[in-house]
């Protein structure tokens, strides 16, 4: 290798390692959250120089820092999870709080924490409290960890409706203007196309039309949703809208995994109103199709549109290194077989209509055509007439024949598929 190529090749790697660095940047403190308090003597002096362990309970991963002049600690930069905080200082017992909840994009602060003097060997557990508000940043918004995402109705779209639980939040239907992942939400009367929507803080927009870009619906593998709405931090910018943050699961140091299976069908399913209205061409209750009525000539059975839908899918994650690195894996297959049924809006003539026709207009064709390629022509769906049958006058100028005209109801086939899997791994 020359010294050019070497160079090229020295240079090349630097600005991948500069992406790298500047793409894990960018997570920092949205897919994070913080721990912060302030530690005492018993007569109310602060304690300078102590040391604060925040250890995760369900990786062992340990952060440590020592508390400023003044006794105030700030740990920064934590993952999502439940910790144990322990503060140790020399002539004093030391003091555990356990149970203390670290959110995406928030600062946990435990207030005052005093240290009773004592030998350090010596050890108090307290139990943490969830803040009531938030004092250290103006933003707007809520929270909604892994319990809240699968137990909250979904039927298996995407986590953004979560965002209507939030004040100032509601759904613009119709005037969104862009790629929805569940619902059509916006915030504080922004249109639709402000909102700015992210994956583990890296952004998950689709930059033609807005709205999400990637699409996650498995409940199992989101760990946290997070929604901002107001005064954002300096970390977010891009957009004046809301902020959807999804933050997935990361493996722990034990092996879990889960399994589920959503099923769906149309034997659950009732007719629609128009379907029992024998003014609509409707078989009354005990009618067999194709009977004469008062109000139509040939009555026919509604029928409820045939709807299968599987969703099934799993979880697994666990320890590569104990205490080191984790991964965590996810599959998703939602399966739909469904018939949609349609209803032309403008007549045409029935089966019985075209036999008529063909009758008394031998060797026309228009008629030909019609039976060829007319709605009855084409078999797909099983074409039949709908509403009420209007008998009508044709006529060529020389031979006239009434025929039955009516609307075409056809049934099609509308399958779907949707893969979905994911893959995580934290050091």
């Amino acid at each position: 290798m020359n010294s050019k190529l070497r160079n090229l090749a020295v240079v090349s790697g630097v600005l991948v390692l500069m992406l790298i660095l500047s793409a894990a940047a960018v997570a920092q403190g949205i897919s994070t959250g913080s721990i912060s308090g302030t530690v005492y003597d018993p007569q109310k002096a602060v304690v300078p120089g102590a040391k604060v362990t925040a250890i995760q309970s369900e990786t062992g991963t340990s952060f440590a820092t020592k508390t400023t002049g003044e006794g105030y600690f700030l740990i920064a930069n934590l993952p999502i999870g439940t910790y144990t905080l322990t503060v140790e200082a020399s002539h004093f017992t030391s003091l555990k709080v356990s149970n203390v909840d670290v959110n995406s994009g928030q600062n946990h602060n435990v207030g005052s924490q005093v240290l009773n003097i004592g030998a350090s060997t010596e050890s108090i557990t307290v139990e943490a409290a969830a803040p009531l508000i938030e004092t250290t940043s103006a933003q707007v918004g809520g929270t909604f960890d892994s319990q809240a995402v699968s137990q909250l109705p979904n039927a298996g779209a995407g986590f953004d409706n979560l965002a209507l639980y939030v004040p100032g939040v509601a759904n613009n239907g119709a005037t969104n203007f862009s790629n929805t992942n569940g619902a059509a939400i916006a915030n504080n009367g922004l249109r639709g196309r402000s909102n700015n929507f992210q994956i583990d803080g890296q952004a998950n927009n689709d930059n033609s039309v807005a709205g999400p870009s990637v699409f996650i619906s498995n409940p199992d593998v989101v760990g946290e949703v997070q929604i901002v709405t107001n005064n954002f931090g300096a970390e977010y910018g891009r957009n004046t809208g809301s902020i959807v943050n999804y933050v997935t699961k990361s493996g722990t140091n034990a092996f879990h995994g889960t399994g589920f299976e959503y099923n769906e069908g149309n034997w659950s399913f009732s007719k629609q109103n128009g379907q029992k209205n024998p003014l609509l061409g409707f078989c009354p209750s005990g009618v067999a199709a194709g009977t004469p009525t008062a109000f139509s000539s040939s009555c026919i059975t509604p029928v409820i549109p045939r709807f299968v839908e599987n969703r099934f899918g799993g979880t697994f994650g666990g320890p590569v290194i104990k205490d080191k690195l984790w991964f965590f894996a996810s599959y998703q297959n939602d399966r739909q077989r469904a018939k949609s049924s349609a209803t032309s809006s403008s007549l045409t003539p029935t089966p019985a209509g075209l036999s008529a026709l063909a009758a008394a207009f031998p060797g026309n064709n228009g008629v030909a055509a019609l039976q060829s390629f007319g709605p009855y022509g084409i078999k797909v769906g099983n074409p039949t007439p709908a509403g009420t049958i209007q008998n009508l006058a044709v006529t060529n100028g020389t031979t006239s024949v009434t025929v039955p005209f009516g609307f075409v109801q056809r049934t099609v086939a509308t399958p779907f598929d949707d893969t979905q899997i994911s893959g995580r791994g934290d050091w």
